[in-house]
């Protein structure tokens, strides 16, 4: 996945929640999960590298990871598909 391909996964269950105060409200949406990269190499581990979105009615959910935020993710999910975690 280079540039401005985008991968999805289809069908995960997300769910998002807001608090304000003493009132909350969540949403529970069954969608695709799009994997975007950005056009261009990011300069620095600071910049994004990889941003998750869940969309899906009046729900959308937007989570920019950067470098080191990736490589986390990375480690972690290689633990879970081991069997390590």
């Amino acid at each position: 996945m280079h540039g401005s391909e985008v991968d999805t996964v289809d069908d995960i269950d997300a769910t998002a929640s807001i608090t304000d105060g003493r009132v909350e409200m969540s949403a529970q949406v069954t969608t695709a999960l799009r994997l975007d990269v950005p056009d261009t190499q990011p300069l620095s581990v600071h910049e994004p590298h990889l941003t998750l979105r869940a969309a899906a009615d009046d729900v959308r959910v937007t989570i920019d990871l950067d470098g080191e935020a990736l490589d986390a993710l990375a480690e972690a999910l290689a633990q879970i598909q081991r069997g390590d975690a």
